[in-house]
């Protein structure tokens, strides 16, 4: 494998990305660690547009995606990708180009490679994503942090490229957008992202609109488990005029419901569905991968930026949506978080 590059500063060239991707000889596609479905939607825009032109691709996972997203794949005919529990698929030995989805940095895409446990070379790495972490790796790229989804960053560059837009893959461009938007009421929905999805929507004939929605909207048993447990064990605190809501999930929570990672991706986002609203929410969840803690944030503030919270604990993300890593247990670095917002939230 070829080291990848770093321009740190530089948006890149979307036009060019875009078309080495899809006119590449030999592709693999792989998803950032513990996908979420703009991840999958990404990784399967590129996979179907390349597929109309007649060149084949492979998509890897490195851990289990969403059941949601599984489902929409099924609903919508296209093949599921590679990932732990679904390795019954031949994977070349060789690529032109390894695309890296959404990844967020270059440290992510060695841990994705390590995770997905496949033996295959690849000659130069095309990385687009939207994550304001992302350093510019791979020899050719382009990051938007202020795009709402990676989705919609391919969009623009179709557009560029004069592809047209057809059923299936503007059902997939909506199902990274409303997956990255928590069905349309984060605070990076703007006019234009409502201009976006009613364009998106008028290309639908034999897919529902409404079935989409049902599918994104589905949790697993599991994941329903978890969700009751972490609204139950939320507990807010008033600092400096901003709510905080925080809760964790603990190894013994998942091994008790028999729940995979998938099943917590986005329990975040249910710590918003209860009086009062709060400004921020905080979930740390057990990661059997790092034998440690993955901490989501959000902001139901524009003004209220986790993102460069994130950054202090050596992750990122976008100024309302962001994540990091810490080898403490869930409690640990929860009850630690409350302490650090107590300085970072100074009037």
């Amino acid at each position: 494998m070829i080291e990848t590059s770093s321009s740190k500063g530089k948006v890149g060239d979307l036009s060019k990305a875009l078309y080495k991707i899809l006119n590449a000889d030999s592709v693999a596609i792989l998803g950032h660690p513990h996908p979420d479905l703009d991840a999958v939607a990404s990784a399967y825009l590129f996979y179907y547009l390349r597929s109309k032109m007649g060149k084949a691709s492979y998509v890897l996972m490195p851990h289990d995606p969403p059941d949601n997203a599984l489902e929409i794949l099924k609903w919508l005919k296209l093949p599921l990708p590679i990932y732990p529990n679904n390795r019954n698929h031949f994977v070349p030995e060789n690529f032109e180009v390894l695309v890296a989805v959404e990844m967020g940095s270059e440290k992510r895409l060695k841990m994705a490679l390590s995770s997905i446990d496949l033996a295959f070379s690849y000659s130069e790495v095309v990385n687009i994503d939207h994550h304001a972490s992302n350093e510019g790796f791979g020899s050719l790229y382009y990051i938007d942090p202020e795009a709402p989804s990676n989705t919609s960053i391919i969009y623009q560059g179709m557009k560029l490229l004069n592809i047209s837009l057809d059923e299936i893959s503007s059902l997939l461009i909506l199902m990274g957008l409303m997956g990255d938007t928590n069905l349309m009421t984060n605070p990076n929905v703007t006019p234009e992202v409502l201009r976006t999805t009613a364009d998106l929507m008028s290309n639908l004939k034999k897919y529902k609109w409404s079935d989409l929605v049902k599918l994104l909207k589905a949790k697993s048993v599991k994941g329903g488990k978890l969700a009751c447990l972490v609204v139950e064990r939320a507990t807010d605190r008033k600092i400096n005029g901003i709510l905080v809501r925080g809760s964790f999930i603990t190894r013994q929570d998942f091994i008790r419901f028999n729940a995979k990672p998938a099943d917590a991706e986005k329990l975040v986002e249910e710590l918003f569905n209860y009086l009062p609203i709060p400004d921020i929410t905080i979930l740390a969840r057990y990661d059997f991968n790092l034998s440690g803690t993955k901490v989501s944030l959000r902001s139901g503030k524009t003004e209220i930026d986790v993102g460069s919270l994130a950054l202090r604990y050596g992750g990122g993300g976008h100024r309302n949506a962001a994540g990091f890593s810490s080898p403490k247990s869930p409690e640990e670095i929860l009850n630690e978080l409350f302490k650090a917002l107590d300085e970072y939230l100074v009037k």
